[in-house]
């Protein structure tokens, strides 16, 4: 049986003619089960090896459907039988309905703070989508750096400035996902879900937080598809 590569899941049935959206030279296409689609291409067609280049593509895909519908992002190099991919979906489809609702009108965007300076010297450096949207923070990383002080470790010199970032950038976001590190020189990393709407001001805001916090850098890279705040995937799912 064919297998199918599988790029995530939404509510649409159609996403326009098959020439918009390729991937690894096969068209991504709809897998409909009831009011569910998968975003699916022929595996025997797309390259799913994990270079550069596939996942910039695989990106690009999600980004382009993200547009325009609501959708829920697989993990890189997700392979499924048909038979299978339609079992999950119709097993999964009442929580796959609800995460949808959750997710629709927003992106992730990724935040780093840490006290180590960034390669990237230019306030705001972008990536090769920059301005695919068509505003600024399509996608973009930017760092502002103070004076340092080497040899202590960031939780206690710059408790309060991180607290304060955590707080303006719980405030800013729908939903926040914060990883906590084991070491206390690790950096803090978040996943911040925000309406796609606000992505500017989301933007601007960070920029000030770093511009006024010198002894953090702080990084942010977006927007995302949500993967930080769909659960498990399809392919992993339970079929029930």
């Amino acid at each position: 049986m064919t297998k199918v590569c599988v790029y995530g899941v939404t509510d649409a049935r159609e996403f326009g003619s098959p020439g918009q959206l390729r991937h690894g030279g096969a068209a991504v296409t709809a897998f409909p089960v009831g009011g569910l689609a998968a975003l699916v291409s022929d595996a025997a067609e797309a390259e799913v090896e994990p270079t550069v280049e596939n996942v910039w593509r695989y990106e690009q895909v999600l980004a382009g459907l993200m547009e325009r519908h609501a959708v829920l992002p697989m993990r890189f190099g997700t392979v499924c039988e048909p038979d299978r991919l339609a079992r999950v979906l119709e097993a999964r489809r009442e929580s796959l309905s609800a995460t949808l609702d959750r997710v629709r009108g927003k992106v992730e965007i990724a935040i780093r703070l840490s006290d180590a300076p960034l390669a990237v010297r230019d306030p705001i450096a972008r990536s090769p989508d920059a301005g695919r949207i068509g505003r600024p923070g399509t996608a973009y990383l930017m760092a502002r750096m103070g004076d340092r002080h080497e040899g202590e470790a960031m939780g206690d010199r710059v408790r309060p400035a991180v607290r304060e970032i955590r707080d303006r950038l719980n405030r800013l976001s729908v939903e926040t996902v914060w990883d906590e590190p084991a070491e206390p020189r690790a950096p803090i990393k978040a996943s911040c879900l925000i309406w796609r709407d606000s992505l500017s001001d989301f933007v601007q805001a960070v920029q000030a937080l770093a511009a006024h916090h010198r002894d953090v850098t702080v990084s942010c890279t977006g927007p995302w598809a949500p993967y930080s705040f769909v659960g498990k995937s399809v392919a992993d799912g339970d079929e029930g």
